[in-house]
């Protein structure tokens, strides 16, 4: 099956610390972040790699490139991708969001469900602020950081997107835009019409979004990367 990786980000959170376009950034020792998501996709059987990039190259690196001549967002730039491919399915991530799960799982999400356009892979999010519980002025409860599901049965129900997806190309096709975000167009597109499915992701999952999140890539993926490779 094919894949393709949406790497055409401008990194601006990164900024003062990382001048280099995000996909290019080193997540374990020698290897870039896109070559960390090349590898992935093709230890899983993902042969064919599509990788949508604005403005850089790595030469060395075994697939096929699909240049953004301007800025198309996520959306207009997987557009442009999958008018390439050849097969009827497909798979497609951010370069940017690590997952540490088998992507074939997520395909199996979209196959299992004959009256699906896509899968989206979903994760209960860890807030980034401790969240306290009030009763009048006096707080009941303090938790720092907590997964959703440790919360109220509301906040239980919560999932966010973690970038990975798969696809029926032809369905998905005609409603991806020309220029645009995917997550502002095509997602929600797809869930108004009752096409969209979810996978809910059992292994880890890292968002690569500011220098912080890279420094904790950097912690992580070596060791995982290790394990990975045996």
């Amino acid at each position: 099956m094919e894949a393709v990786v949406l790497a055409g980000g401008d990194a601006w959170r990164m900024k003062p610390y990382l001048w280099i376009p995000k996909p290019l950034a080193e997540v374990a020792e020698g290897v870039t972040l896109l070559e960390w998501q090349v590898a992935w996709l093709r230890r899983h059987g993902f042969r064919d790699v599509y990788v949508c990039a604005r403005g850089f190259r790595i030469e060395e690196l075994d697939v096929y490139w699909v240049e953004e001549r301007r800025k198309l967002g996520t959306g207009g730039a997987l557009r442009l991708a999958a008018q390439q491919l050849r097969g009827d399915r497909f798979y497609a991530c951010n370069c940017d969001d690590i997952l540490l799960d088998d992507p074939r799982n997520v395909v199996a999400r979209l196959e299992e469900h004959p009256w699906a356009a896509g899968a989206l892979a979903v994760a209960r999010p860890r807030l980034p602020w401790g969240v306290v519980k009030l009763e009048g002025d006096r707080v009941a409860r303090f938790v720092e950081k907590p997964l959703a599901g440790e919360l109220s049965q509301t906040l239980a129900d919560f999932y966010v997107s973690v970038g990975h997806y798969a696809f029926d190309r032809y369905r998905v096709l005609p409603l991806l835009p020309e220029e645009g975000d995917l997550e502002a167009t095509t997602l929600p597109a797809l869930a108004s019409n009752g096409t969209l499915c979810a996978y809910v992701v059992r292994g880890r999952w890292l968002a690569v979004n500011t220098y912080k999140d890279l420094l904790e890539a950097r912690r992580i993926l070596p060791e995982v990367g290790q394990l990975w490779r045996a």
